[in-house]
């Protein structure tokens, strides 16, 4: 995704409180010259995306404080945040959870374990031209 000089950089939040997983898909989205913000667990998630505004929100299910479940229910809750669109990024694939986040517009779920992160910047790169021509 190229920008020109005058485009703003598209803005993701990763929201995971696996380090690695903040490093690895942090640097390929960097890469491809998005900015990248991150947050450790859900409750972090919800001031570091009230006060960034990201284009894209990718966020895990099993974190401490508030879990991913709660973190996307309370963006939705809130009108400045609910537009956001959130890719779940998790290795959570109970039917439980599935059920849960059915009802809260997610754009994509994303199983760390089969996927890599070129899949989840070409996902995002997607999301965004969906949101772009809505």
């Amino acid at each position: 995704m190229q920008n020109n000089k005058n485009e703003k950089k598209r803005k993701i939040c990763i929201v995971d409180d696996d380090n690695f997983i903040l490093e690895i898909y942090g640097i390929k989205l960097r890469q491809k010259d998005f900015e990248v913000v991150t947050a450790r667990n859900g409750r972090e998630g919800f001031d570091v995306i009230k006060a960034e505004n990201p284009d894209v929100a990718i966020i895990d299910i099993m974190m401490p404080e508030i879990d991913g479940v709660g973190l996307i229910q309370a963006l939705r809750k809130d009108s400045n945040l609910s537009r956001i669109p959130v890719v779940v990024l998790t290795n959570t694939d109970s039917p439980e959870v599935l059920n849960r986040i059915k009802k809260l517009n997610i754009h994509f779920y994303i199983v760390k374990a089969l996927s890599n992160p070129q899949k989840v910047v070409d996902i995002v790169e997607e999301v965004l031209q969906n949101t772009l021509q809505k």
